[in-house]
């Protein structure tokens, strides 16, 4: 199987653009100030969220160069050993955390 090339894959960020309701102005905007990598990585995350206006979203997302989504931090930490045992400086740890308190 061949790797898709950069004009493909651009193509194919233009086309899921369109897909979500991008304005052609938009999207030829988008695509020539912004890179393929982060437009491509705005439509992959998209999934993972819940919006109401995908299209508003994804241009946002773009310009703005969006973080990743809260559900791939929660993937990622039921996915990690760490979330098996909490340690004990963690709150869920059942520890209350100290407070630090400034006397003079």
């Amino acid at each position: 199987m061949t790797e898709a090339g950069p004009d493909e894959e651009r193509y194919v960020a233009i086309s899921e653009l369109r897909r979500l309701g991008v304005s052609e102005s938009e999207i030829i905007r988008l695509v020539s100030s912004y890179p393929l990598e982060r437009i491509q990585r705005q439509l992959r995350w998209l999934a993972l969220r819940k919006v109401w206006k995908a299209a508003a979203f994804i241009v946002a997302a773009i310009i703005g160069d969006y973080d990743p989504p809260a559900a791939m931090y929660e993937e990622a930490a039921l996915n990690s050993p760490e979330s098996a045992a909490p340690s004990s400086n963690s709150p869920s740890s059942g520890q209350i955390p100290k407070e630090s308190t400034d006397e003079n």
